[in-house]
């Protein structure tokens, strides 16, 4: 049941699924809106990464993401104020930065998505 006066939200879930060679997809997904890293390196890292986020969500973090085709992307997540949290994936493309999924929200939305 929503609080009263509680607007509307915008959802969202990170799902992670582990590769063989320490790679690994992330898939972003806020209401209907969807988008999928096929295939980053360094898993375990970035999963690390992930869960120090989820346990300080007050520190802003910045992780980096790569691919075996050398395509680059940035994670940025951090907390805007007390409650509302933001998410941003950009894309390095042709040397300027693309945002491909943005989430703005809750933090405590944000740290339920981070639990993978």
């Amino acid at each position: 049941m929503k609080k009263k006066g509680a607007k509307n939200q915008p959802s969202l879930r990170i799902s992670v699924y582990k590769k063989r060679q320490n790679r690994a997809s992330i898939v972003f997904r806020k209401n209907n809106i969807l988008h999928r890293l096929t295939t980053i390196d360094r898993a375990d890292k970035v999963l690390w990464e992930l869960n120090n986020c989820r346990n300080d969500l007050r520190r802003a973090a910045v992780i980096q993401l790569s691919n075996p085709a050398k395509r680059t992307w940035v994670l940025e997540m951090g907390l805007r104020n007390e409650e509302e949290a933001v998410l941003n994936v950009w894309e390095m493309a042709q040397s300027e930065m693309k945002l491909r999924f943005k989430w703005q929200g809750d933090a405590e939305v944000l740290h339920n998505a981070l639990g993978h």
